[in-house]
């Protein structure tokens, strides 16, 4: 029998619950930090194995931001810091509406590092989608554009951020004329100008990311660019459309050989469709293309791409692609939904090895994520709701991380 399902719902609810208790109980609340007299600290906003992210004041101006500070020890040593400075330094080099703005680093009285960043106020998407289920297609449209132009900007830079999903994007001003996107967290980002002092961080070959958004050539443990951005897009979109991911299993090893060797299905099932759900799922097949040079050149192209599905007027061309075989050289293509873990040998272990220690050593905190009672309608066109179904399972988490209760809480953190 396989393992139980849970919704996204109801992780959120375990999540915020998590949270309450850890935060209400005085010998799990964090220390507070002494940041001087640059900036007053108010509060703990949420906190994961690295760190904490604090709301503070500056004592100048009296604005408002947050703070995350690491909160370091013999299991992170020096790599956490340089990780820090590394996303800080890529961060603030951005400066695009579209990206979480980083405003200032520094150390604590007691020489911890902390890098200051504005304060948000909305949903993530991984909210929403607990919140409201599957979105239409010109509800997420316009989210996915912004999104795009943002990495477009970091990509110009040479960051790429190698995490992108659900909970790193959140939607600020929500319902009004200035909502818009923000991208969050560059803890896993490599800064391609920067390769000397990133190969230092991952010289181990350790793999990051997350698995239900991971590319091939990150599992691979391959070269990393932009395109590898753009997959995980292509992930996040197909989310939206039908709040779970492409690929879901029973275990990381699973979702991990889909990624590899599994193209996914239609988001919007298997029944006739409109033009424009024809060219949104030729989209999001285009930028889940396994090989990097089939998809997407890049972001700018993966934005003309969509207004190509608003406006109708440029079909979005899907490369074929032949699936590699996860037999190792048998030639039969592994079987659909259940994959054999073992099939890749050692070096899928070792990529879950790696992915577990990641996300134990080196979950990064998120910038708050208010709760909000606000919902709002569209028109769906084509929604994945009705008629038949994708060929997955029903919606259930992607696969858990061992985390800590205290790295969990780190998502969903209320004012």
């Amino acid at each position: 029998m396989g393992s139980p399902s849970i919704d996204a719902a109801e992780l959120h609810r375990i999540h915020d619950e998590v949270r309450q208790r850890l935060f209400s109980s005085g010998s799990m609340s964090p220390e507070r930090p002494d940041l001087g007299d640059r900036y007053r600290v108010v509060r703990p906003l949420g906190r994961g194995a690295a760190g904490v992210v604090w709301e503070v004041e500056h004592a100048g101006t009296g604005r408002v931001l947050a703070a995350k500070v690491l909160t370091l020890d013999q299991s992170f040593g020096g790599t956490a810091t340089e990780r820090l400075l590394l996303e800080a330094r890529g961060v603030g080099s951005i400066s695009h509406p579209n990206v979480v703005d980083v405003i200032d680093v520094g150390a604590t009285i007691d020489g911890k590092p902390y890098m200051v960043m504005e304060r948000l106020a909305g949903r993530t998407l991984e909210q929403i989608l607990a919140d409201e289920g599957p979105l239409a297609w010109a509800r997420a449209q316009p989210w996915l554009r912004q999104i795009a132009s943002g990495l477009a900007a970091a990509h110009r830079i040479g960051l790429v951020h190698r995490d992108l999903k659900p909970a790193n994007v959140m939607v600020i001003d929500e319902g009004t004329p200035h909502e818009r996107c923000k991208v969050l967290d560059f803890g896993l980002a490599r800064w391609r100008r920067l390769d000397d002092a990133a190969s230092r961080l991952t010289r181990s070959g350790a793999v990051f990311g997350t698995p239900s958004y991971m590319s091939p050539e990150q599992i691979n443990r391959s070269d990393v660019d932009g395109r590898t951005d753009v997959y995980a897009l292509g992930c996040l979109a197909y989310e939206l459309l039908t709040a779970r991911p492409p690929f879901v299993g029973e275990s990381i090893a699973e979702v991990l050989c889909q990624q590899l060797f599994e193209h996914p299905s239609s988001p919007f099932g298997g029944r006739e469709l409109s033009s424009t759900a024809r060219g949104a799922d030729a989209w999001i097949r285009r930028c889940m293309r396994k090989q990097p040079r089939l998809r997407f050149a890049d972001m700018d192209a993966a934005i003309a791409g969509l207004e190509g599905v608003a406006s109708g007027a440029t079909p979005v061309e899907v490369p074929d692609e032949a699936l590699p075989s996860a037999s190792m050289g048998s030639g039969a293509p592994p079987p659909r939904r259940r994959v054999t873990p073992w099939v890749l040998g050692f070096g899928i272990s070792a990529t879950v090895i790696a992915v577990l220690a990641v996300t134990r050593d080196g979950e990064a905190e998120r910038p708050p994520v208010p709760a909000s009672a606000s919902t709002h309608g569209a028109a769906v066109i084509d929604p994945p709701q009705a008629g038949p179904a994708p060929t997955h399972e029903p919606r259930r988490a992607a696969p858990a991380m061992p985390e800590t209760p205290a790295a969990a809480v780190a998502q969903v953190v209320p004012p």
